[in-house]
């Protein structure tokens, strides 16, 4: 699946530029789903060496472009002719806690490369990137081995504490996919809603 899906991408003409100038790496849900062998609804792509204008600019010609998120910039890109979900496309980040609540982050994207990005995801599972130019699967959080276990694991236990969402999606996915949660992941997830009352 994953094979189609990079052969579909390499193919457009917004990519072949992306390409020259920066890595793009397919990141996410849309991996994780590939490897379960889900259909997979939306490609999320993380374009690392270029600004978000830069990308905007090779984009404008391909396609329409919808800039969403309050915090950070996602562009919603659809390209001409283009059947299917918009694609998603982001720059590497990490966020950093200073405030309360789930949108209580400051978003970083200075000196921050593709594994900075994974690593802010929230579980291993979701935490690997394929470099849409070569091929090469980055996985630097062993979520391929969680995915082959049907393991739920934080990726970071101090980024996944700072995020009560966090809790609502692992049981979310845990009860989609039939995975079970991993041992320390759990006892995170218990102990902040523990701090809830």
């Amino acid at each position: 699946m994953l094979d189609k899906i990079l052969t579909n991408i390499r193919k457009q003409n917004w990519i072949k530029i992306l390409l020259k100038e920066a890595n793009v790496y397919l990141v996410g849900g849309c991996v994780r789903d590939a490897y379960l062998n889900i259909p997979i609804k939306d490609v999320d792509l993380v374009v690392e060496g270029l600004s978000m204008d830069h990308i905007q600019s090779i984009l404008a010609d391909f396609g329409r472009i919808n800039i969403v998120g309050e915090s950070f910039v996602v562009i919603k890109f659809r390209p001409h002719g283009h059947v299917g979900e918009d694609y998603d496309i982001a720059i590497p980040r990490k966020d950093r806690k200073v405030g309360t609540g789930h949108k209580g982050f400051e978003i970083i994207t200075k000196d921050v490369d593709i594994f900075g990005d994974l690593k802010r995801r929230d579980f291993t599972v979701n935490s690997i990137a394929i470099d849409v130019k070569t091929g090469k699967v980055l996985d630097p959080f062993n979520g391929l081995s969680d995915l082959k276990n049907k393991i739920l694991k934080a990726t970071d236990a101090s980024a996944f504490v700072d995020d009560a969402l966090r809790i609502i999606r692992a049981i979310q996915f845990a009860s989609r996919f039939r995975f079970s949660i991993e041992p320390e992941t759990l006892k995170m997830m218990k102990k902040k809603c523990s701090s809830f009352k």
